[in-house]
């Protein structure tokens, strides 16, 4: 499981080997509503969608954006483990704003196997 927190606009996984850089995902989060309910957040390049978790669509500064804030805790985006399964080298490139000042997670990865 892998899981992004906060008001996220972008997300781009971008696998980097040792010759070529190829995206492996991209999550723009430009949906209209979120319901929780899986496949919900759309990758535009290998769908491999992700569930929105207690999460609202919002205006963002260029694009919509998705507001992980709305609960304060439990608020994130989990994505399919296959986003990084056999990746040695990866980078992840994403737009955010938090007007949160303690400690808090942006991204974190679970590594718990079913």
């Amino acid at each position: 499981m892998f899981l992004v927190k906060s008001v996220v606009c972008f997300l781009a996984i971008i696998s980097t080997a040792i010759f070529a850089a190829t995206p492996i995902a991209n999550y723009k989060f430009d949906e209209s509503a979120y319901l929780d309910i899986d496949g919900e957040v759309t990758d535009s390049i290998s769908a491999l969608n992700g569930q929105a978790r207690f999460s609202e669509s919002t205006v963002g500064k260029v694009c919509k954006a998705i507001d992980l804030t709305r609960v304060g805790v439990d608020d994130f985006v989990e994505l399919p483990n296959d986003v990084l399964e056999d990746k040695d080298a990866f980078s992840i490139s994403t737009w955010f704003k938090t007007s949160k000042t303690g400690e808090q997670a942006i991204l974190s990865l679970s590594l718990i196997h079913i």
